[in-house]
């Protein structure tokens, strides 16, 4: 049963934590270009020890300020989120007064400080306070160095790496990137002698320094890849035939477990987009059929790989050339995405092709300038190529799916007419786009602040843990994943007297409250129920005695209660056979005491399912972000009674320190 890591998109951010803390045994997923590897950066700075300055590196804290204003202000990185974590919160508060009178000038930093959305804001914080952060890029300010002009010898006494489990705050540090991490380091790692260290901490920091610095240097190969013991004679011999046909491709591509088996480079060489999986030993040793196919296709698609290839083995053996006539047919389909996207921009088109787009079968989607939304999405199709398995149906996707990527209207183009006549292609499109465009809404600028807020982050509030305002991707293509639809979204239906008790009160009205609010929400939990059915009779709170004269109205629903409270049940969904959950998203959320705890449970038992396996950690850390809530001991504590209520119940199995599924 797969073990796997989601959270990195590049898994050599992963490499080093899976072999020193993890003991390999995470499966991590291979991203196209994995051996490039994100740089550590080597400036000539001195850690201040005493007097003015104590605990900072002033050298290594611009580097970082000048690093993080070239990204924000870059096409490359500048919607990425950044987070800072040093080694000392004297190189926090440092970093910190840079970026704020920095930001006084610079809008692109000032934004970044203040962004309304906290998984979004630019966040710098001391090691000893990581904890939930996630960000694009992770920046790592090692703040430690040389003293006094020496260049030779630097003291291994490091704050909180230096004591015990501090080779656990620094799995958590670098851990905490999804795309780059970037490491600026102000000595040689070998000028640190830890052989005297009592605890784990600094000789693990020390060891991963090594890395970083050789990977860099090496282009990847000192990321210590797992090495092939076994030589497929079936990949080398397609491997072989590939490279023959001129083929740009690498074998045998990954830093754990699983492998592509084949990575496909465009015509240019500079990029990969198809990843080629064989029906191997390694291939046939995955449990379930949902680790051998459902999850290596939607985790290589979430991380950037535009195709996916199946090829099996009979098909190789009896007809290899139809393999590499196949692979050659996605090369030609990728050459004309790229020369259509190149072309649409010189007819002042915006164009875009990002991963969002592309893990759903979509190559690019255009716009005009000034328009807000995308009007149209083009998918290229034709015959020949690696069948593609998608969640929708047909050529393209359509409604909800093409919102949720900004689009409002799908074109397919078939690949023989595209070959044909780029040109005509291209008026096909534009009359496409021009019908799209018809929505007015589509017209509408993009929305600036009437007013900038203030650059100053207070220090408090620049180190909180934020945790992601959206849930996570993989949760949300679970099967049994749906949206939710929040009740304080009803419109007032009456006055507070209408409530009762009293000659005003509506009996029939606030039933009729009731019953919508559960029909619209539900399985919803009695206090939100009657804190909602309250608001829509312009009262804010509920007293414990309204409450009990509120229950009156609920009388007739149906409930479940457990030692959590009671939940209320809508008609088109019944506590028996309702396996479905619903996440939070930035307009609409719910406390996590608000959701029903079966419905907490269900999504428990679809995060075990899309990874097989899971920790309780692993499960909790889902379940609060995806509700956009931090892991705070309350949190915790109720989240962790309801994984124990699913274990004695049976929904879920505690196999050592890994939960499963029961064996049907």
């Amino acid at each position: 049963m797969l073990q796997c890591h989601f959270r990195s998109q590049h898994e050599g951010l992963i490499a080093f934590s899976n072999r020193n803390f993890y003991d390999s045994k995470l499966v991590t997923f291979p991203a196209p270009n994995t051996d490039r590897t994100t740089p550590i950066s080597w400036i000539d700075g001195e850690f201040v020890r005493s007097g003015e300055g104590r605990g900072t590196n002033p050298a290594e804290a611009r580097a970082v300020v000048k690093e993080i204003q070239r990204r924000l202000n870059s096409a490359e990185h500048g919607s990425k989120s950044i987070g800072v974590v040093t080694f000392n919160e004297f190189q926090t508060e440092h970093i910190l007064e840079l970026l704020e009178e920095l930001a006084a000038s610079d809008s692109a930093v000032a934004k970044a400080l203040t962004h309304p959305k906290k998984s979004e804001r630019l966040f710098v914080v001391p090691l000893e306070k990581v904890q939930g952060d996630e960000r694009d890029t992770i920046m790592l300010s090692v703040s430690y160095s040389y003293q006094g002009g020496s260049r030779t010898k630097v003291s291994p006494q490091w704050g909180p790496l230096t004591h015990k489990g501090g080779e656990r705050r620094l799995n958590v540090a670098i851990t905490r990137a999804k795309k780059d991490l970037l490491v600026v380091c102000s000595f040689d790692p070998n000028h640190v002698d830890s052989s005297t260290s009592a605890h784990l901490g600094v000789p693990a920091t020390v060891e991963f320094l090594k890395e970083c610095r050789a990977a860099a240097t090496t282009s990847g190969a000192a990321l210590k890849a797992r090495a092939v013991t076994n030589i497929d004679r079936y990949r080398k011999d397609l491997f072989e035939q590939l490279r023959a046909a001129g083929i740009r491709v690498r074998e045998n591509v990954g830093l754990s477990r699983f492998r592509i088996d084949l990575a496909i480079s465009d015509e240019s060489g500079d990029s990969q987009f198809l990843a080629v999986l064989l029906d191997t030993e390694e291939w046939a040793s995955r449990s379930t059929p949902y680790d051998r196919e459902v999850l290596p296709n939607t985790v290589l698609r979430m991380i950037g790989w535009r195709r996916i290839g199946r090829v099996w083995l009979k098909a190789s053996i009896q007809d290899p050339s139809l393999v590499v006539q196949t692979v050659q047919n996605e090369m030609a389909r990728e050459r004309m995405r790229i020369q259509l996207a190149a072309a649409l921009r010189s007819r002042g088109f915006e164009v875009r092709d990002d991963n969002s787009l592309s893990r759903i079968g979509l190559d690019l989607a255009v716009r005009r300038s000034g328009q807000k939304r995308w009007p149209l999405a083009v998918a290229i199709t034709g015959p020949n190529l690696f069948p593609q398995f998608l969640t929708h149906e047909g050529e393209v996707p359509r409604g909800e799916l093409l919102d949720s990527v900004s689009c409002a209207e799908s074109l397919a183009v078939w690949l023989p007419d595209l070959t044909a006549n780029l040109d005509d292609s291209i008026v096909k499109i534009e009359s496409a786009f021009e019908r799209a465009s018809q929505d007015s809404t589509l017209n509408e600028p993009e929305p600036s602040p009437t007013e900038q807020p203030s650059t100053k982050t207070s220090k408090n509030e620049g180190r909180q843990s934020p945790v992601r305002g959206d849930p996570q991707p993989l949760l949300t293509h679970s099967e049994y994943w749906s949206e939710f639809a929040d009740a304080r979204t009803l419109p007032p239906l009456g006055e507070q007297a209408e409530l009762g008790p009293g000659v005003d009160y509506n009996k029939q009205k606030v039933k009729r409250a009731v019953d919508e609010i559960v029909e619209f929400e539900g399985p919803i939990t009695e206090d939100r129920l009657a804190s909602i059915t309250a608001g829509r009779f312009g009262m804010s709170r509920v007293k414990e005695a309204r409450l009990k004269t509120m229950r009156e109205h609920f009388r007739h629903l149906p409930r479940t209660k457990t030692k959590w409270g009671v939940v209320y049940w809508p008609s088109h969904r019944s506590a028996d056979t309702w396996t479905g959950f619903r996440t939070s998203s930035a307009e609409h959320s719910r406390a996590v005491e608000d959701v029903p705890a079966e419905e907490h449970l269900n999504a428990m038992v679809a995060v075990v399912r899309m990874g097989d396996t899971a920790t309780e950690e692993e499960i909790l850390r889902f379940l609060s972000d995806a509700h956009d809530r931090k892991l705070t001991e309350k949190v915790r504590t109720l989240l962790s009674e309801i994984l124990a209520w699913g274990t004695s119940s049976g929904r879920l199995v505690l196999d050592g320190s890994y939960y499963k599924l029961p064996e049907v």
